[in-house]
């Protein structure tokens, strides 16, 4: 049985990573800034090349930063912009086919 466990908080200005043990204590964490284009009144963009190499990137800081061999890790969760299973937003979600509510993809 695994271990130690992943949790990635994709915010809308901060992108988090964190490690935890099984009882639930945080081992390490890194962050990192992911900036937002507002290209007129009332919108907000995110680039998507950059929200995806700023989560490779706090993956491996908080890894590296933990200790832990990613060999032990047992699984990983994320958290983003959703409300009642539903997204705010367009997002890439993963259907893993175990049904349940799931955010809709794009």
């Amino acid at each position: 049985m695994k271990d130690y466990f992943i949790g990635i908080d994709a915010g809308s200005s901060i992108l988090k990573c964190a490690v935890f043990d099984r009882a639930g204590r945080q081992l390490s964490e890194a962050a990192e800034r992911t900036p937002i284009d507002r290209p007129k009144p009332g919108f907000s963009e995110l680039d998507p090349a950059h929200s995806w190499q700023a989560t490779k990137k706090v993956i491996a800081e908080a890894v590296r930063a933990s200790g832990i061999a990613p060999d032990d890790f047992g699984g990983c969760g994320r958290s983003t912009k959703a409300f009642s299973s539903n997204a705010v937003m367009p997002a890439l979600s993963r259907d893993d086919g175990g049904g349940g509510n799931r955010a809709p993809s794009t």
